[in-house]
C-alpha cells in the first residue's frame, strides 16, 4: 500500500521533530512557507503558515 498525503497540524516545528523524527524515525523532507494569498484561497485562513513534509519510502505527512 502506498499513502500518498496525510495531512496534521503541529503546535511548534520542534514538538512536530520530536514526534515524526525521534518517534516515527521519518526525515524531514522540506519546509515551505505558504503565502497568505494561497492560505485563504486553499483553506479560508487569512496568514501565512509554513508547511513541513516529513518522510520515508511510501509515507509522506504534511505538516502545518
Amino acid at each position: 500500500m502506498r499513502v500518498e498525503h496525510i495531512a496534521v497540524g503541529y503546535n511548534s516545528e520542534e514538538q512536530a521533530d520530536r514526534f515524526f523524527i525521534n518517534l516515527l524515525g521519518l526525515k524531514k523532507i522540506r519546509s515551505k512557507l505558504v503565502p497568505t494569498e494561497m492560505m485563504q484561497k486553499f483553506f479560508g485562513v487569512k496568514k501565512k503558515h509554513q508547511f513541513i513534509i516529513y518522510g520515508k519510502n511510501d509515507l509522506n505527512f504534511e505538516v502545518f
